[in-house]
C-alpha cells in the first residue's frame, strides 16, 4: 500500500484515492480491502468491493475477483449478513483461481461454512474439504493466509464444544508457526491457546494468552483482533 498510495498516507485518504483510480484499485484494492477489514472501516470496505469486484470482473482479475469476494465475505459474516456471506463464497469456491490456489480456496471454504452454520443449513461437506486443507496447511510457507483460518476454526470448534477437534486444529496451528515462525501464526497460535485454557478454568495461563494475542496484534496493526 505504501508503494501505491504514498508512505504514511492515511488509510481513509488511500480508499478515497483508490475508488476512482483504475491502477489503485488494480494493485491495492485487495489489500486495501483487507486494511478496511482489520481496522473495522466496514462500510467502507463494502462500498471498495463493489468496485474491485467490477473491475476485476471487467478485465478478467480472476485472482483479484476470488480475493476481494472472499474479504467481503469476511466483513458481511462480521455483520451477521449470513446469506449474502455465503453467496460470496459460493462464487469464490467455483472460482478459477480458488483451483489453483489452496489458501484461499479454504477462506472461500470457511467462510461458507460458518455462514451455513450460523443460518443453520448443512455445512458437512465444507467441514470435510477444511480438514483435508489442514494437513496441507501446517507446512504452508504462506501463514498469513493459513493461521488467521485455523485460529478461526479453534475458536468456532471451542464455542461449540468441539474440544478434541479444537485441540487438532491447534497442534496443526503450532506446527505452522514452527514451521514457518510468521507473526500471524504467533497470534493466531496466542489466540487458540486463549480460547482452549479457558475452557479448563486455567485463568492466569487464560491472560497471558490473550495479552499475547494483544502484543502481536499491535505490532501487526490488526485493530480488530487487538
Amino acid at each position: 500500500l505504501d508503494d501505491v498510495f504514498g508512505r504514511k498516507t492515511p488509510l481513509a485518504t488511500m480508499i478515497e484515492m483508490a475508488k476512482n483510480h483504475e491502477r489503485a484499485l488494480l494493485l491495492g484494492g485487495v489489500p486495501l480491502l483487507e486494511a478496511c477489514r482489520r481496522a473495522g472501516r466496514w462500510t467502507d470496505g463494502l462500498t471498495l468491493s463493489e468496485r474491485v469486484i467490477t473491475l476485476a470482473q471487467a478485465l478478467g482479475a480472476d485472482y483479484i475477483l476470488a480475493a476481494a469476494r472472499v474479504i467481503r465475505s469476511q466483513i458481511l459474516l462480521g455483520l451477521g449478513q449470513w446469506a449474502e456471506a455465503q453467496a460470496e463464497c459460493d462464487l469464490g469456491i467455483t472460482s478459477r483461481a480458488c483451483a489453483t490456489d489452496r489458501n484461499l480456496a479454504a477462506a472461500a471454504l470457511w467462510g461458507g461454512y460458518k455462514a451455513r452454520s450460523m443460518a443453520n443449513l448443512p455445512a458437512r461437506n465444507l467441514m470435510d474439504a477444511l480438514r483435508r486443507w489442514r494437513v496441507y496447511a501446517r507446512t504452508t510457507d504462506d501463514a498469513a493466509s493459513a493461521a488467521p483460518i485455523m485460529s478461526d476454526m479453534v475458536v468456532h470448534l471451542v464455542e461449540t464444544d468441539q474440544l478434541n477437534d479444537a485441540r487438532a486444529w491447534q497442534r496443526d496451528l503450532e506446527a505452522l508457526l514452527d514451521h514457518t515462525g510468521h507473526p500471524a501464526a504467533r497470534l493466531a497460535v496466542a489466540l487458540g491457546q486463549g480460547m482452549l485454557t479457558a475452557r479448563t478454568g486455567d485463568w492466569r495461563t487464560t491472560i497471558g494468552a490473550y495479552r499475547a494475542v494483544i502484543q502481536h496484534a499491535t505490532l501487526q496493526h490488526d485493530v480488530l483482533f487487538e
